[in-house]
């Protein structure tokens, strides 16, 4: 096994700590482990250029381990569930988006080709609106601009399977 596809597992291996900790409200064990745990989404794919192990088989696992991942950011909620659940409705179009595009670009078999670059900003966006939140308080402009990258994300994703430019 490529060490580029190691760090991806160690994201998802981390996964379950991730919710866990968010769940039981360690505001900065929950932290720690988010904050490690996307540092693995960005060296993973450092690493798979760097050395040219890059496979569809670990790009495919790549998106897997985003999968599991990024929606832990939800776990804001037991931090801030009074200004999480006044943007439910956001939050679900949000979350609705990225499912079609996700749902066009798996149809497409396009979803283990490398993530279009507004994916990758969705990703970061999400990555630092939740380190924001828990290090200098919850930002609401912070967060409908969040939206609106990760909407846009998802467009592109599913224009991109489309056979469309990105």
């Amino acid at each position: 096994m490529s060490l580029a596809n190691k760090i991806t597992w160690l994201r998802i291996v981390l996964c379950p700590a991730v919710y866990y900790a968010g769940i039981v409200r360690a505001r900065f064990l929950f932290l720690g482990l988010f904050v490690f745990a996307g540092a693995t989404d960005v060296l993973d794919g450092f690493v798979a250029r760097r050395f040219n192990e890059y496979s569809a088989w670990g790009s495919m696992l790549d998106t897997i381990a985003d999968v599991l991942f990024y929606p832990s950011a939800l776990m804001l909620y037991f931090f801030y569930p009074t200004k999480m659940t006044a943007n439910a409705v956001l939050l679900g179009v949000m979350i609705v988006a990225w499912l079609v595009g996700m749902g066009i670009a798996r149809e497409r078999k396009t979803i283990e080709k490398p993530h279009p670059w507004l994916s990758k900003l969705a990703s970061l966006s999400i990555f630092c609106f939740v380190v924001v939140s828990l290090l200098d308080g919850f930002v609401q402009e912070f967060l409908y601009a969040v939206i609106v990258i990760n909407i846009a994300g998802a467009v592109n994703k599913a224009v991109a399977a489309q056979g469309g430019r990105t």
